[in-house]
C-alpha cells in the first residue's frame, strides 16, 4: 500500500471529517459508504448575471465507488443529492470528486 493511499484511508476513516452516505448507481444496488461532504458557493456567470449557488461537493474513494456516472443519487441523512456532470479522479487516481445537486 502506497503512503497516499494509507493517508486517503487514513482521512475517510476520520469521523470527523468523513461521513457515512447511502451511494445509489442509476442501475444498481444502494451501499453505504465513507465520504467527505464539502458545501462550497459558487458564482455562476448567465450571460451577464453572476447567479450566486449552493454547491455540494462529495469525495468518495475509488475502491468504493468503481464507475461513478451522472445520476447516481447519494442520500446524506433524510436528503437526495443526484451526480451531475462527469466525476473528476484525483492525480493519484484514488478519490472520485462528484458534483451534486439536490434532488
Amino acid at each position: 500500500m502506497s503512503a497516499f493511499q494509507e493517508m486517503i484511508d487514513a482521512l475517510f476513516s476520520n469521523s470527523s471529517l468523513a461521513q457515512d452516505i447511502v451511494y445509489t448507481p442509476v442501475a444498481g444496488t444502494p451501499k453505504t459508504i465513507r465520504a467527505v461532504i464539502k458545501s462550497p458557493d459558487r458564482i455562476v456567470d448567465v450571460r451577464e448575471m453572476a447567479i450566486h449557488t449552493p454547491t455540494l461537493v462529495v469525495d468518495v474513494r475509488v475502491s468504493d465507488v468503481l464507475d461513478p456516472n451522472e445520476g447516481d443519487t447519494l442520500s446524506i441523512g433524510a436528503l437526495t443529492y443526484v451526480v451531475q456532470g462527469e466525476p473528476v479522479r484525483d492525480a493519484e487516481n484514488l478519490v472520485w470528486t462528484l458534483d451534486c445537486y439536490r434532488e
